[in-house]
């Protein structure tokens, strides 16, 4: 907390409630941040088992990718397998999209009369951005990983 000098008489009283709607704003800050966070999907790519399995033996560079040596040039032919890994992917897409269709599909508050309602308003929506992108990095992140490449 930054110090009030006393004896400053309306000065003194306009910063104390300039901290008051500060810590205010904070507070409210957090609750918005929490709000949207537990909206906004968290998405966790699951591999295909064989595909997982077979990412674990890869080149640690990621350079190249040898079927055999993963074990996956015989499953090339196998149509079961080849359904099952498309299933996994549809699913992935399906998550995917849960994400990336929020900024389209998601209805800010309008703003209100007061200035309260318009700032808090527009903290939902700054806290809406920022889950989003965080929520964007987390599935650049899952895309990276070698078994979801694979």
């Amino acid at each position: 907390q930054t110090p009030v000098r006393r004896g400053g008489g309306k000065s003194h009283k306009i910063l104390e409630g300039l901290e008051d709607r500060l810590r205010e704003l904070d507070v409210a800050f957090g609750q918005c941040r929490r709000t949207v966070l537990g909206r906004i999907p968290h998405v966790a790519l699951r591999p295909h088992p064989a595909i997982l399995a077979a990412s674990q033996s890869l080149d640690p560079s990621g350079r190249r990718i040898d079927l055999d040596a993963a074990g996956l040039s015989d499953r090339l032919d196998d149509d079961a397998f080849l359904n099952e890994v498309q299933s996994t992917v549809n699913h992935w897409i399906v998550q995917i999209r849960k994400v990336t269709a929020l900024p389209g599909t998601t209805p800010f508050p309008g703003v209100g009369d007061g200035a309260e309602t318009e700032s808090h308003a527009d903290l939902e929506e700054v806290s809406f951005w920022t889950g989003l992108e965080e929520a964007l990095r987390n599935v650049r992140a899952e895309l990276d990983k070698p078994a979801v490449t694979l």
